[in-house]
C-alpha cells in the first residue's frame, strides 16, 4: 500500500511540474519553436493523466460524508480562488461582468472535478460507459453551447480518463504493466516528441478542448484532431507513467501537495506578469529559461512554509472547526 501511494505521489509530482512549466511558458509559446514544441508535447497528455489519477481515487458511492468532502475540497477552494484570481488580475473594477460560472485561468479543473465526482457513482452503473463516454467526448464538439462556461467541454472531453482511472483501481489493473518495456517506452516518447515538433503550430484549441469545433478553421479537421488527441493522450500518457519510479524520492513530498501548487502558481504568474517580469522574455531569446523557472516554482510552492500559509485558505472550514473545538 505504501509503495502504491508513493508511486502516485511521484506521478503527481511529474504531472504538476508539467502543469506549472506549461503555464510558465503560456504567454510566450509563439516566440520560440522549441518552446512551442515542448508546450505541445506537454499538453498532449499531462491533463488527461491528471484526470486519470483523480478518477483512480474517486468513490463509487455518493454518501453524505463524500458530499461534505467534495464541498470542502472542491467547491469552497473554487469560490475562494476564483475571487482571488479575479482580484489579482485587476478585473475588480468590472464587477458587473463577473461570472462565477466562468472559471479563472486554471480553475476549470475544480469545476470538472465537481461534476465527475458527483456523477461517477451513477455513470459507472451504465453498461459500456467507457466507450460511450469516448463517443460523447467526440460528439460534444458539434454543440456550440458546450464551451468554457461551467467547463462543460473539458468535463465531457476528459470524462473517459476519469472513468478509466476509476475502473483501473476497481479492477486492480497495474499501470506499469501496460508499457512494461522501458526501451520501447522511451522510443515512443521520443516519437511523440518528434510529432510535437512537426505539428508544433497546431491550433491551441485542439490541446485545450474548451470550445466547439466551430471555433476552429476546419470542422472536419477539428473532429479528427480530437479523436487522435484522445488516442495519443492514452498511449503517450501511460508510456510516461510506466517510467515513473515507485520508490520514495526527494520529490515524492512535492507530489503530495499538488492542490496547493495547482491553486497557488497562477497567482504567482499573474503577479509576475503585473510587475513586468515576463517583459524580459518578450524577445524570445531568454524564453527557454521559462522551463527551469517552472520547475523551480513547483519546488518552492511545495515548501512547508507555503503549505502552512495556504492550507487555511484552501481548507478554511477545517481550520475553523479546529479553532472551535480547540
Amino acid at each position: 500500500m505504501v509503495s502504491r501511494l508513493v508511486y502516485f505521489d511521484n506521478i503527481k509530482f511529474v504531472l504538476i511540474t508539467l502543469v506549472v512549466v506549461g503555464h510558465s511558458m503560456d504567454l510566450y509559446v509563439s516566440k520560440d519553436d522549441w518552446l512551442r514544441s515542448i508546450y505541445v508535447f506537454i499538453y498532449l497528455f499531462h491533463m488527461p493523466m491528471f484526470v486519470f489519477v483523480s478518477g483512480y481515487f474517486a468513490k463509487a458511492e455518493l454518501t453524505a460524508k463524500e458530499i461534505i468532502k467534495i464541498v470542502n475540497s472542491v467547491c469552497i477552494p473554487y469560490i475562494i480562488f476564483q475571487l482571488i484570481q479575479w482580484t489579482i488580475s485587476g478585473d475588480i473594477s468590472n464587477i458587473e461582468n463577473y461570472n462565477i460560472l466562468n472559471p479563472g485561468w486554471t480553475l476549470w479543473y475544480l469545476q470538472c472535478l465537481l461534476f465527475w465526482r458527483l456523477l461517477t457513482p451513477f455513470l459507472i452503473k451504465i453498461p459500456f460507459i467507457l466507450p460511450i463516454s469516448f463517443c460523447f467526448a467526440i460528439a460534444c464538439g458539434f454543440i456550440k453551447q458546450i464551451g468554457i462556461e461551467l467547463s462543460l467541454s473539458k468535463t465531457i472531453v476528459f470524462l473517459p480518463f476519469f472513468l478509466l482511472g476509476f475502473f483501473f483501481r476497481e479492477k486492480r489493473y497495474g499501470i506499469k504493466k501496460i508499457f512494461s518495456h522501458k526501451v520501447l517506452s522511451v522510443l515512443l516518447i521520443v516519437l511523440f516528441f518528434c510529432l510535437s515538433v512537426k505539428f508544433r503550430w497546431i491550433d491551441k484549441a485542439v490541446l485545450l478542448n474548451n470550445s466547439s469545433y466551430y471555433s476552429q478553421d476546419n470542422i472536419y479537421e477539428a473532429v479528427l484532431f480530437r479523436f487522435f488527441y484522445l488516442i495519443i493522450a492514452f498511449f503517450l500518457g501511460f508510456t510516461v507513467l510506466s517510467l515513473i519510479p515507485d520508490k520514495n524520492h526527494f520529490f515524492s513530498k512535492v507530489g503530495a501537495r499538488t492542490l496547493t501548487i495547482y491553486l497557488t502558481h497562477p497567482l504567482l504568474f499573474i503577479g509576475l506578469q503585473k510587475i513586468g517580469f515576463y517583459d524580459y522574455f518578450s524577445g524570445g531569446n531568454l524564453a527557454f529559461l521559462l522551463v527551469p523557472i517552472g520547475i523551480i516554482v513547483t519546488f518552492l510552492l511545495a515548501t512547508d512554509i507555503i503549505e502552512k500559509i495556504m492550507n487555511p485558505i484552501i481548507y478554511p472550514m477545517q481550520h475553523i472547526k479546529q479553532l472551535i473545538y480547540k
